[in-house]
Formats: structure tokens, sequence, C-alpha cells
């Protein structure tokens, strides 16, 4: 699997269920058998589509994106995109609300979804206190500190998958 078939969505991977992978799990465990987000595999197109041949929307191609830039900058994704895109455009953004100041996040408005007879706010619906994060917590689990995050290990994090 290249880049090139990461950002045109022809990996060859999709979505497994356990989509977005939590903080506190390495993403890598979702492409091992014995990984805590395997999901029997889940995660990998029929095996007679080979990379590049057969494209698929799947968030967990722009995850690993997102990883690759860790690791080849030393830099977690969100700062870097903040650090040589965004300021240098003078954008007030970031991915779930890093980077993004408290007067930006006081104007937010939540996406709505029609949910059990009722407009119902979604994920986003409030942005915390700046300069604080927000990503996907373990279900179940203690929930993880933005200190204990690992460069290069989970990249639905702060990905450039829909978070920004």
């Amino acid at each position: 699997i290249t880049v090139r078939h990461l950002l045109s969505h022809t990996s060859g991977l999709r979505n497994g269920p356990s989509y977005p992978v939590p903080a506190g799990h390495r993403l890598s465990e979702a492409f091992m058998v014995e990984g805590r987000n395997y999901d029997r595999g889940a995660w990998f197109g029929p095996a007679d589509h080979a990379p590049g041949d057969w494209f698929s929307y799947a968030d967990v191609n722009f995850a690993l994106i997102g990883q690759i830039i860790e690791r080849a900058t030393g830099e977690r994704f969100d700062h870097f995109m903040t650090r040589t895109v965004f300021k240098p455009l003078g954008l007030d953004i970031g991915y779930n609300w890093s980077g993004v100041s408290q007067g930006k996040r006081d104007r937010a408005a939540s996406g709505r979804r029609w949910k059990d007879k009722a407009w119902t706010s979604q994920v986003d619906a409030s942005p915390p206190r700046a300069p604080a994060v927000d990503f996907p917590q373990p279900m179940g689990e203690p929930p993880v500190l933005e200190k204990d995050l690992r460069l290069g290990e989970n990249g639905f994090l702060f990905s450039p998958l829909g978070g920004l």
C-alpha cells in the first residue's frame, strides 16, 4: 500500500466496526489478528481487490496519512498542520479544536441530525475550553489524557478525516 493509495482511497482498507480506534489504542492493532481492534479482519477489503485496483472511501486511509506525517516530522499532526498551513494562512481552525481560539469556540454551532424523532446535536455540540482538545476516548477503560498520547500510533485522534 502506497501513500498514493491512501490519498486516493484505493488502498483496499475499510473502516472496521471499532472505527475510530480510540485513544490509548494503537491503530496498528486493527491490522493484527491478536489486536484489540482487529474486528475479525473487517478493516480489509475483499482479497480479490488489490491495492490500487478499487476505490472505496475509508477514513482509516487519512488516519494513516496523519500517522505518517507524525512519524516523519516528530510532531503531532494537528500541531504540524497549524504551524505549516493554518497559521501562515491566518486561519483560526484546527483538528478536534486543537489551536482554535476561545472566541471562535464560543461561536461554534454543532452539526445536527434527526435521531429518535428529534434534531439532536452530534459529537461536536460542546467544544472544550481553549486550549483543551477533544479526541475519541476508549469505552469501558480509563480516559486517556492528552499528555499520554504517543506520536505516530493512532492517526484517528488528530487526523485529516473530518475533525477540521
